[in-house]
């Protein structure tokens, strides 16, 4: 019986591969500009004001699209077979296509 790669029980055993390391190292590096992010909109508000009702908008602004474009839009495709999605969307990089050189 041949041993596997996976026979170390340590958390840190799969970053022994190549792949995963730059892999997980890319997604730490991704994560921290996200952070960033996140933080400096906050940060700026404070310094501007401390009013607690501007800081409440401005996390509620940040997961406003998710609210209204992603939900509909998950819904939308549950409801509407396959093929007429396909075609709106065509439609719709038509539209975008046509409106680039405007």
């Amino acid at each position: 019986m041949a041993t596997s790669q996976w026979s170390s029980s340590s958390a840190w055993s799969p970053l022994k591969l190549s792949i995963f390391r730059a892999l997980w190292l890319a997604l730490l590096a991704s994560n921290i500009g996200l952070w960033m992010q996140n933080v400096e909109p906050a940060w700026l508000m404070t310094s501007l004001s401390s009013f607690p009702l501007l800081m409440a908008l401005l996390q509620a602004a940040t997961s406003l699209p998710i609210f209204l474009v992603g939900f509909p839009a998950g819904a939308n495709v549950d409801i509407h077979p396959e093929d007429s999605q396909k075609f709106v969307q065509a439609m719709d990089r038509l539209t975008h296509i046509l409106h680039l050189p405007v």
